[in-house]
């Protein structure tokens, strides 16, 4: 069976899941005006947001990671980058639909969880390594040619 590592990629996810949840919110309710006057509060709400962001993101994170490291190791095609972001997307969409509700929901609530989750998911994947990993690729033909 072949082994995996996905800790390093879980524990950016985790760090990067509240400013990734938080950054676009705070663009888009910024008024036009006078940008460089909330780079402050940028900064502030980015700090606060890391522990709190990590606190709510680490069984997902855990969990997801962990089981599309397992299909990875046992199916080549499920390592692909796309297909991790997909599925993080997918699973912080449901995420937002049992916490906020399916019938009251509002779908700029469920676009911002499955943006969060699918960065989230493609930085976990971004840190994960498997035992069987190919050397890259050369980029030209000559190289690695003994001359």
């Amino acid at each position: 069976m072949i082994s995996f590592n996905y800790w390093r990629g879980a524990l950016l996810a985790m760090l990067c899941a509240g400013p990734v949840f938080v950054l676009p919110l705070f663009f888009v309710s910024m008024p036009s005006g006078g940008k460089g006057a909330y780079i402050g509060p940028l900064v502030f709400a980015l700090l606060l947001s890391i522990p709190f962001g990590a606190a709510f993101a680490f069984l997902p994170v855990f969990f997801g990671g962990y089981v599309m490291a397992l299909w990875g190791s046992r199916n080549r095609r499920a390592r692909h980058p796309v297909l991790w972001g997909v599925a993080g997307a997918l699973m912080a969409t449901l995420i937002a639909a049992i916490l906020i509700g399916l019938a009251r929901g509002d779908v700029r609530v469920s676009i911002l969880f499955a943006f969060a989750g699918a960065v989230c998911a493609l930085l976990v994947r971004l840190g994960t390594r498997w035992d069987d990993d190919l050397a890259p690729a050369p980029l030209n033909a000559h190289q690695g040619e003994v001359k």
